[in-house]
């Protein structure tokens, strides 16, 4: 249906045709496929590692910037890696967070910079 067709479509429809979503669908257990919020948060916390002194908290937009994504910004990306390799130098919990690297499978790592080493296309490199 092209977009002239569309709207002549939505002008024309009665109000309250719509289907309402089915409330039920973020907490059905039939259906293997999906899981609750609740389930997904309480999993992904699960999952990342407790690093108690930790020197990248705080300092997400300094680790958002070591992923390569902008065109252009190649110096303010390889700015931003240097600076975030240095907080992971001096990190606490520098051996805790490699611990937790190396065990993720290759393509469940993060991008950017992650326990000192920098991800790319999810291969690390020293």
């Amino acid at each position: 249906m092209c977009c002239s067709h569309y709207k002549r479509f939505l002008k024309t429809r009665p109000p309250g045709a719509a289907k309402p979503r089915d409330k039920t669908a973020d907490t059905d257990t039939t259906n293997p496929g999906r899981i609750s919020l609740a389930d997904f948060l309480a999993a992904l916390a699960a999952a990342v590692p407790p690093l108690r002194g930790a020197r990248c908290r705080g300092h997400a937009e300094l680790f958002d910037a070591t992923i390569v994504g902008r065109r252009g910004h190649h110096a303010e990306t390889q700015q931003a890696r240097a600076a975030a390799v240095s907080v992971c130098a001096a990190c606490p919990a520098l051996d805790a967070c490699r611990g937790w690297l190396d065990q993720l499978p290759t393509d469940a790592r993060p991008l950017g910079v992650v326990a000192g080493r920098v991800i790319t296309s999810r291969r690390v490199t020293a």
